[in-house]
């Protein structure tokens, strides 16, 4: 037996070990471990945390299941939102979730999901230009027995690696694959009857991580174990029978246990025992009660669960026993829970997963945890800084006491919110009993008290700056609306004691939400019922101090919920009171709603023609629908059927309306809003002529006119007092300070008007300033009582005064400095011996002040006639005078300096401050002209309060009406005594009425609206987020693009360097080829048409078609060749080569030219044409020495005689067909002194020169020579050459060579002889290329000329021709077709010379 066999059975001998390894599964590496039931604990530790490097982890979750599908849990939402709030809670701490492991159920749900996760917190986090990201999974550790999987054999040989494949569950064996997601894998080798070790490790786990083994065990065990408990709750999902025992004895370790009700299986039954318990608590003391009752029903579910069980009585009454065992043994928790997660930050969704599964809140708010959040709030900065510090105005050291709640509460919230909220400790002690002793009717006392404790929880959250929190409640208030004005209030109000300017920008932030939340939520309902929208509005609900909504909305500064078409059709309606206005058109004329109100007010009978009647019952169905506002005929059903009124009566009625009593329908006029209103407007109007009159009279007035004033200025103050006590009383919120000093400043006004001109303390003068004052006062007050009404004026008003109140206040305090340092410059420079006096101070600021409205330049003219100067300057000794007058009033104006301080005050103020204002009311103007509509309709809403609460009669009127009040008073006087001497009690049934209260299903109704609302809301920022994200994703793909196109911008400069490389290397292999200096015979000799067929095409992007060397002939038949066509434009010919450059021939016939119009072209001969000589023979060679015959292509063009080149048409060549170039090597020897030093290129101690023409800014060089375009072909290397204007042309090669002989030095003789000149030619065929085509390529005539004695023929070089070293990198600078011919003429140098 080998020692690997002898080393396994060893370890299944030792069942007691831990053996760890890694499995293989779907391309996920998971580890694991393998151990048996009793294994010692410390072991498997040690695997987890020594192995695979787990962290003790702060919280550890056990999800509890069964090994089957997820179909007893049909909610799919309920699934989703379990799973994100588990994976939520793992990646805000450090977790453990132990599952099955299995792919099935919830252990495959789990897994996926958690996998998911990671791959997209991984996808968000990834940066390409960052590097070692590190994203954590949380560990998801499966624990089974190893006997459920379906390759159990596998694990039997106890391999460090194991490859697994999942081929699909077998549930009917019992048999199930692992999920690849799990981070880790636990196998339990079972060995006890009942298959209970997975049980049993568990609870040994968790008493392990709760501490219990740290007392009992040695220091060997505790290593592994935590320094401090770690909390753990286990989840039940479905369930089996055998998860019974399990969940028994972690309830008996008093740890928690989540069951997941309406999720099936055991999860349904033991939910199902627990709140029959607690629904029958009293009861389940009783013995028969539990035997006969409980326990019954008790197995008909698990009977209805468990049809299996059906047949084994001892198993079904075992499992019945087992369940109310756990029950019993069960703690509600759910207060502690709820406080515990309330106290939790972010912890929300789970608040809100509580109240939506019924949490009575009312019966968790007693006043000692009321007491207790506030302590904690204490704790917090916020709470203790703004409220504790600001608010109540207590030191940092004071501590809650037990009357904080009916003290410093109530204190909080009456001056947050601006109304008197009383919270009761008793009332909330009662409420968590379950006791309701409230000024409410017991039917909705349990909706009150759950509607307060909500109330109170949010105040909380808003005061311990949860914001989000508060928000999460809210959604759950069944007066949304309400709730959120009064949310916005407390935050509004909350700001003036925040001093953090973060803070203060998220609590405002926090305000304009709720309002919005308020606004949205009310026009939801306004949009789904419009008669129940209106009717919030007139409801004064008494959870609110009696405040209806528009009341909350309006105190709330609210302008948008004011502003809804809805409460401004409640207000207009209540501006009209119980009349409706008809519109009757005359033809030619139409009046106007107020001169009607007017007519029908001081004449009574039009309202015959005009105004129709509403009835007091009608006032609930003012604005259900559009039409019904406008019908004053409408009644609602329930009206039909009280009065007993149907359709046709109705419709009989439009034909003759019934009038009510006049002296009712006088009442009803004078009554209405929109009637006091403009009677008022008149009567004020009235007022103002008459006190006109009395200010404008002559002298000291009429006593008379001045006693009236008086009166009716009293009563305008009388008037006043009355409103500000009405309004008080209806909105008991409205700000009063300004009616109160409203009504001060008249009545004072009146004492001294009455003592200056009516009581013989008369002052005229005085008097008359008063009566001034007093009429500038009360026209300005006409402005903004009466004319905000006017939908045009009204906003124009708002902006006019935010120009006044705040840009006009800022300019002035800009101007002010200015404005005193040149009132004083200007007068001491222009009277500077002006006497010191009061006038000299008028006079100062008179001119400053008048520069405002005109140009104060008289003072600079000259000086005044009566002005002289001084004969005789007085002497130091007398007088100190600085002008030249005489007279110190005289101005010094005609100077300088005078004109320099003027003008430059004058530029200042005239052309920038003024500028600067103009511009600010315009900024105003502008940013205003949006909301000043909105805001006018605020307004609005405080006019319709104040006229409908005002008396009947206007002043001076209204003295009829304070009497009528007086009696009322003292007849209500005298009933209060006589019953207080009856000893009457009040009747208190309207105490205990639902007057003031929503009902039921209006609350639910509501409470759904919100949700709805709070629904949408996260719909839309999941959108926003969505696209954000989708923005965030194509931002990072676009920089991925990017820094890939970088990658291949990089990776193309490092291919041309590479292919520059490679010509270098090409170049320099060619070289140590010639140094070899073999035999003709034995060199192999490169393969022509290897440059014709490179891509791209030269100076273009122009890519060939790949032709292989198999292919190159056009003997060899290939149907799939299909070249790209290129020829280049005539007119992109330099101007000497254009008139010898072809026709593009293929061109012409693409579009459609005739063969008539095409130019001809003798192909194989010679020609003339047009005086343009042609040579289209070819100077190739066959083998018996005469010129080679090409052929023509189908398009009846040459075809290249080498093959094919992957490209048709003529590219950059001239010609079609064969393009005759000559090339001229010429080459001397430099001679050097120290011949040791490095040899040159060939190997010689001297070094070759050659010549070399230079262009494009000397990057590249050429050979001397080109194209042959005339008859006389040297002719092209003639004209390379610097020669003189008279000389011959070269006619033949004679006179070539004669040119080159005629610049060598003869070393013997007069004529240089063989030895000092050698020309040759080496080479007259074809010429491979780059430029070559399929139809037109190069032929070239290559001469070699060699000096061997000194030339002069560097005389007849042009500019950018000179003799060059050969050295490397001249094989990379010459064009690749060049590169051979230089090589070439080496080579037969090489041959001969060297």
């Amino acid at each position: 037996m080998s020692d690997d066999a002898n080393e396994s059975a060893k370890l299944k001998s030792n069942s007691s070990e831990v053996f760890s390894g890694t499995l293989s599964l779907q391309s996920q590496e998971i580890p694991f471990a393998h151990f048996a039931h009793h294994c010692n604990l410390k072991d498997v530790l040690k695997v987890m945390i020594d192995e695979w490097n787990l962290q003790i982890p702060k919280i550890m979750v056990i999800l509890v299941s069964d090994n089957a599908s997820l179909s007893g849990w049909p909610d799919i939402k309920e699934q989703e939102r379990f799973v994100k709030g588990l994976i939520k809670a793992s990646n805000a701490t450090s977790m453990w979730v132990l599952t099955s492991g299995l792919n099935i159920g919830l252990s495959k749900m789990i897994g996926d999901a958690f996998d998911l996760d990671f791959k997209k917190r991984y996808a968000q986090c990834y940066c390409p230009s960052e590097e070692n990201i590190d994203i954590k999974k949380t560990p998801l550790i499966g624990v089974c027995r190893d006997t459920v999987l379906t390759y159990y054999e596998d694990f039997k040989n106890l391999e460090k690696r194991i490859f697994l494949q999942n081929l699909g569950n077998k549930p009917d064996e019992h048999k199930f694959d692992l999920n690849a997601f799990h981070t880790n894998i636990l196998l339990i080798r079972d060995r006890t009857a009942h298959k209970s070790g997975v049980n049993r490790f568990l609870l040994k786990l968790e008493d392990a991580l709760r501490g219990f083994y740290q007392s009992t065990s040695g220091d060997e065990t505790s290593t592994f174990l935590p320094f401090s408990s770690v909390p753990i709750i286990a989840i039940l999902v479905q369930g089996n029978i055998n998860a019974v025992h399990y969940i028994l004895a972690h309830l008996k370790r008093k740890l928690p246990i989540l069951i997941i009700r309406g999720s099936g299986g055991l999860a349904d039954i033991l939910a199902y025992a627990y709140y029959e318990v607690q629904r029958n608590f009293e009861k389940i003391k009783d013995v028969e009660y539990v035997e006969n009752i409980m326990k019954k029903c008790l197995s008909d579910k698990i009977t209805a669960v468990f049809p299996s069980l059906k047949d084994n009585k001892m198993a079904h009454r075992l499992l019945c026993d087992r369940i109310l065992e756990c029950v019993q043994s069960a703690e509600p928790i759910e207060n502690d829970v709820f406080e515990q997660t309330l106290l939790s930050k972010d912890r929300e969704e789970f608040i809100s997963m509580f109240l939506d599964h019924g949490f009575e809140i009312h019966k968790y708010m007693n006043s000692s945890r009321v007491i207790t959040l506030f302590e904690n709030a204490l704790n917090e900065d916020f709470f203790r800084e703004v409220c504790w510090e600001r608010l109540l105005g207590y030191r940092k050291v004071m501590m809650l006491d037990d009357y904080f709640i009916d003290s410093d509460l109530n204190w909080i919230i009456e001056n947050l919110l601006g109304m008197p909220i009383y919270v009761s400790s008793r009332e909330l002690n009662e409420c968590s009993m379950g006791i309701f002793n409230m000024d409410c009717p017991s039917e909705i006392a349990f909706d009150v008290a759950r509607r307060k404790a909500i109330t109170i929880l949010i105040i909380w959250a808003l005061v311990s700056n949860r914001g989000k929190l508060a928000v999460y409640l809210w959604k759950h208030g069944d007066q949304p609306v309400m709730l959120a004005l009064a949310c916005s209030m407390i935050l509004s109000k909350m700001q003036q004691y925040i001093t953090d300017t973060t803070l203060k920008e998220n609590c405002m932030k926090l305000s304009v939400q709720f309002a919005d939340m308020a606004v949205g939520v009310f026009d939801l309902c306004y949009n789904d019922m419009p008669a129940k929208a209106y009717d919030a509005l007139n409801l004064k609900n008494k959870d609110w101090e009696r405040h209806s909504l528009i009341d909350m909305a309006a105190l709330s500064q609210n302008k948008n919920l004011v502003a809804h078409p809805c409460c401004q059709k409640w207000l207009t309606n209540t501006f009209m009171g119980n009349i409706k206005m008809r519109d009757l058109n005359w033809g030619f004329m139409k009046f106007p709603n107020y001169f009607k109100v007017i007519l029908c007010a001081f004449f009574v009978y039009p309202m015959y023609l005009w105004v129709r009647f509403k009835e007091a019952s009608e006032d609930e169905l003012i604005g259900s629908i559009e039409y019904e506002i406008n019908d004053p005929y409408y009644l609602s059903s329930d009206l039909r059927a009280k009065n007993n009124i149907n359709r046709e009566e109705i419709g009989r009625s439009h034909l003759k309306y019934h009038y009510p009593p006049m002296w009712q329908m006088i009442y009803w006029m004078w009554s209405a809003p929109i009637t006091k209103f403009w009677v008022s407007n008149i009567f004020y109007a009235i007022y103002l002529a008459i006190f006109s009159m009395a200010v404008i009279w002559t002298s000291c007035g009429n006593v008379y006119l001045d006693l009236l004033i008086c009166i009716w200025t009293s009563l305008i103050a009388l008037e006043s007092a009355h409103r500000m006590y009405a309004l008080r009383k209806a909105f008991p919120n409205t700000p009063m300070f300004g009616y109160s000093l409203e009504v001060i400043y008249i009545l004072m006004y009146v004492i001294f008007l009455f003592s200056f001109r009516v009581h013989s303390l008369k002052d005229p003068y005085g008097g008359k300033i008063l009566m001034c004052l007093g009429l500038l006062v009360f026209y300005y007050r006409m402005i903004f009582i009466y004319l905000p009404i006017s939908s045009t004026l009204g906003p124009l008003l708002y902006r006019v005064k935010e120009m006044v109140s705040v840009d006009f206040i800022n300019f002035m305090k800009l101007v002010a400095l200015i404005l005193i340092a040149n009132a004083i410059a200007m007068q001491a420079i222009l009277y500077p011996d002006y006497p010191l006096s009061i006038e000299l101070v008028r006079k100062s600021f008179h001119k400053a002040f008048i520069a405002f409205f005109m140009t104060p330049v008289g003072e600079l003219i000259g000086t005044e006639p009566f002005c002289k100067t001084w004969e005789q300057t007085p002497t130091e000794g007398t007088m100190c005078r600085v002008s030249d007058y005489v007279d110190g009033r005289c101005s010094s104006g005609i100077a300088f300096w005078p004109y320099a301080i003027v003008f430059q005050y004058l530029l200042l103020l005239k052309l920038i401050l003024l500028t600067i204002l103009f511009a600010l009311f315009s900024n105003t103007g502008s940013k205003f002209a949006a909301e000043s509509n909105t805001l006018w309709k605020l307004q609005r809403y405080y006019l319709v309060s104040k006229f409908s609460v005002s008396l009947r009669l206007p002043p001076p009127l209204n003295i009829f009406s304070l009497i009528s009040i007086l009696y009322k008073f003292g007849k209500h006087l005298y009933s209060w005594a006589y019953d207080t001497m009856k000893h009457r009690s009040e009747d208190e049934a309207d105490i205990l009425s639902n007057e003031g209260y929503l009902p039921a299903l209006e609350c639910n109704y509501w409470k759904q609206l919100a949700r709805d609302f709070y629904d949408k809301e996260e719909y839309k920022k999941k959108e926003e987020e969505y696209t954000e994200k989708e923005v965030d994703i194509i931002g990072k793909l676009l920089d991925d693009v990017n820094l890939k196109e970088d990658l291949i911008y990089r990776a193309k400069s490092q291919i041309a360097q590479l292919e520059a490389d490679i010509g270098y290397t090409h170049a320099h292999l060619e070289t140590l080829k010639y140094r070899e200096k073999k035999d003709e015979e034995q060199k192999v000799s490169i393969s022509l048409h290897s440059l014709s067929r490179e891509s791209p095409y030269p100076r273009t992007k122009i890519q060939r078609f790949p032709v292989p060397d198999k292919y190159v002939p056009w003997e060899v038949m290939w149907l799939h060749y299909e070249p790209n066509t290129y020829t280049m434009a005539k007119s992109d010919f330099s101007s000497l080569i254009q008139p010898y450059v072809d026709e593009d021939i293929l061109t012409m016939k693409q579009r459609g030219m005739s063969k008539d119009e095409m130019p001809i072209y003798l192909w194989n001969m010679e020609s003339t044409d047009d005086g343009v000589y042609r040579n289209r023979k070819s100077w190739i060679t066959d083998s018996r020495g005469k010129p080679l015959t090409y052929r023509l292509d189908l398009d009846e063009l040459p075809r290249n005689p080498m093959g094919r080149t992957g490209l048709r048409g003529k590219g950059d060549l001239p010609r079609w067909g064969p393009n005759h170039n000559i090339f001229v090597v010429i080459t001397r020897w430099q001679r050097r002194a120290s011949k040791g030093s490095e040899h040159s290129l060939l190997g010689t101690a001297d070094l070759l020169e050659f010549v070399g023409t230079w262009f494009l800014h000397k990057k590249e060089i050429s050979l001397p020579g080109g194209f042959v375009w005339s008859e006389s072909q040297y002719t092209v290397i003639q004209s390379v050459f610097k020669l003189s204007n008279d000389a011959s042309p070269w006619l033949s090669v004679d006179d070539m060579i004669q040119f080159f002989r005629s610049h060598a030095a003869s070393s013997v003789g007069s004529e240089p002889g063989e030895k000092d000149i050698k020309c040759t030619n080496i080479y007259c065929g074809y010429m491979d290329d780059q430029l070559n085509t399929d139809q037109a390529w190069k032929e070239v005539e290559l001469w070699h000329i060699h000096y061997n004695t000194y030339t002069s023929i560097f005389r007849s070089f042009k500019a950018n021709m000179k003799w060059r070293v050969l050295s490397e990198d001249v094989f990379i600078r010459l064009p690749y077709g060049q590169t051979t011919l230089l090589q070439d003429a080496i080579r037969t140098l090489e041959t001969n010379d060297i």
